[in-house]
This record gives C-alpha cells, structure tokens and sequence, in this order.
C-alpha cells in the first residue's frame, strides 16, 4: 500500500527496510493499486525487478449516497446550500499537510467558503497550533475526535470536495472513498492520483503541484460538468484479475520446478 511507513522515524526505518528488503526477495509477485505503482514499487524494492508484478483497483466503498444525512450535518452546523464546504476526513498525521492546508484556507478571502477538519490527532504535539485554526479564521470547523463510520460518511456526504493535501503518498484509500460518496476530489499531481483521474476525468480529480495554494483551493470548487462512472473499480473484475495472476505465479514456479 506504501513504499514506508508514515510519520516512521530513523531508527524503525532502518529495521523496515531490513525487513521489506528480505520480504522483497521471498515473494513470488506483487499487488499494487494503480497502473503507475507498480513501476515505483520496482524502483524502491530492487528485488521486486524480476518479479511478476500486477495492479487492481482500489475497490468502492459501500456508501448510502441517497439519504439525507449529509444534508442534515450542513445545516446542524450552518452550512447553507449556497456555501462551499471543503473538508478533509480522517486520522490527522503529519504527512498529510494539514497545516498547509489550513495556511492555505486563511490566505483565500471567499466570505461563501468553508473547511472542515475532521478526525483524530496521532501526535498532539505536532499539531500544537490546530486548536488555534478557528480563532484565526472562523470559516473553519474542526471536529478533532475518533470519527464513527456513520460520522465519517455524514461529514463527506456533506462537503462539496474532499481536500487530501498529502505531502507523500503512493495509494490513497480516501481518494477512492471521497469518489464512492459523489465528491470530486483535490489532491496533489501524484501517480496514483493520475492514474484516476485518467479514468474518472479532470473535473473529479483534480491535482495540482505541490504547495497548496489560496488560489488553488479557491479554483478547484467548481462543481463537476459530467457524471461519475465508477464501473472500472468492480471487485468481480479485480477478483478475477487476481485469480489469474495466482496462477501465473503458480505455474511459473511449477516450471521452474520441473513439474
């Protein structure tokens, strides 16, 4: 899912890559996400050069986009329908730009624009001037809290984009979530995020070049001109996928055995 661990420091990194450096030179194939990561997954695991390599889709979530829920947390919170909300969704960790974001938000000047930040903090210490992010701009709700699913589904029913301003990513499970809720989608220019983007257009991805600006932030509320088909991410197809890449590797190693 990731080329290291997040947020990991010097010492647990020098005993992860020990430890992926030996898992790389054991397993017979490899999964990744997205057309593009397979190549990246190559380039950090040399061992993984010659071997089968494969991607699937990251599959839907299953999200009850027709209720009212999201519309009902709008409104609890006084956001009205000719607002834009902008939020960003789950556990709050240092690669994932928060603060730049938050920057970046006090730096635009649409009265009509609002952010919600929401979800638990890993690491208190490193979000020391969050708290503060509400006094600074008033347009801004945090819900800093262990998040339920129904919470978390309510939040991103109700946001007009998903904001995910990582810093480092190879796959992102919220870029996929954020599309099974509707939203289109404003993260950097990052492979995987391209490779989706290919698939579901420029009006439901959008990227931009790192760092997040005010006016990036403000271009990107445009709603989406066409329709969000979603049919390329089937778990049947990937099921299948997988099915036949299984017996690839299984019939390479029966060759390679002489059987």
């Amino acid at each position: 899912h990731d080329l290291d661990p997040h947020d990991a420091g010097a010492l647990f990194l020098i005993y992860w890559r020990l430890y992926t450096g030996i898992i790389s030179r054991l397993v017979s194939g490899f999964v990744t996400l997205s057309p593009s990561t397979i190549a990246l997954a190559r380039a950090h695991f040399p061992a993984l050069a010659e071997k089968l390599g494969i991607f699937v889709w990251h599959p839907t979530f299953n999200v009850k986009r027709g209720s009212m829920r999201g519309q009902q947390w709008r409104e609890r919170h006084g956001i009205s329908s000719d607002m834009n909300l902008l939020a960003f969704i789950g556990a709050i960790k240092g690669y994932k730009g928060i603060e730049e974001l938050v920057s970046s938000f006090t730096a635009t000047s649409d009265q009509k624009l609002r952010l919600v930040i929401a979800g638990q903090i890993s690491n208190p210490t490193d979000f020391k001037n969050l708290s503060n992010a509400k006094e600074i701009d008033d347009r801004i709700l945090l819900e800093i809290k262990f998040l339920t699913d129904d919470e978390f589904e309510e939040i991103a029913l109700a946001a007009d984009q998903i904001v995910l301003p990582f810093k480092k990513i190879l796959h992102s499970g919220s870029l996929v979530y954020a599309l099974s809720c509707g939203k289109p989608v404003l993260t950097p220019e990052e492979p995987f995020a391209k490779d989706y983007q290919s698939q579901v257009g420029k009006h439901w991805i959008k990227t931009y070049t790192r760092p997040l600006s005010a006016e990036t932030l403000s271009a990107a509320i445009n709603p989406p001109e066409k329709s969000l088909d979603l049919d390329f991410l089937s778990i049947t197809a990937s099921g299948r996928k997988l099915k036949d890449f299984y017996m690839q590797i299984m019939n390479r190693e029966d060759t390679a055995k002489g059987t």
